[in-house]
């Protein structure tokens, strides 16, 4: 799945675009993807991993028009698969986000990327941070260096410390809309 290829959103389908055309200088900061729960923000943040790494794209070639990603070259399935060293999906152990869990993003943010152009850190249901594994993410979100990208998932925005809301950009997710759901 590409941007282009998701349903709705298309404001954040633009925003991500600009994003994805300025490199790693627009790429290298933290993002809160917020929205229901269900309605995609994961897809989202998977298909900006695959367009800035996908190997049949250089940085700054995204027209508006064109796909972002091809879904066909070996970085483009790997992703896809869950099977790519430079995205790391962070969920929730048991009932939270552990300190733990945050300090290893922490660890692996200053890294280079391994395989790809950048690397991206996707904390879903990010609602779900312990405060102390909230608060020993905050150095890193203020600033992250360049070549990674961390983005916070979550259907409760407000729930969020307002350390963590003033360092990150919020885009707001909402459900589709009936002709956007019909063949």
């Amino acid at each position: 799945m590409s941007l282009k290829t998701l349903s709705g959103n298309d404001r954040n389908k633009r925003v991500i675009r600009r994003l994805l055309r300025g490199g790693a200088p627009q790429l290298g900061r933290p993002f809160i993807f917020a929205g229901p729960a269900g309605i995609g923000k994961r897809q989202f943040a998977i298909a900006m991993a695959k367009a800035a790494n996908c190997l049949s794209l250089t940085p700054g070639q995204l027209a508006e028009d064109q796909p972002d990603s091809c879904d066909q070259c070996p970085t483009c399935r790997r992703i896809d698969a869950g099977a790519y060293g430079d995205v790391t999906l962070l969920l929730p152990e048991g009932q939270s986000i552990r300190i733990a869990q945050t300090r290893a993003v922490n660890d692996e943010v200053f890294r280079p990327p391994r395989e790809g152009r950048q690397r991206f850190f996707i904390i879903d249901d990010a609602e779900r941070l312990r405060d102390e594994a909230a608060n020993s993410l905050l150095k890193t979100l203020e600033d992250p260096p360049p070549t990674s990208t961390i983005v916070l998932l979550t259907s409760q925005p407000d729930s969020l410390l307002p350390t963590i809301r003033s360092r990150a950009p919020r885009l707001n997710f909402t459900p589709l809309a009936l002709p956007e759901m019909l063949p």
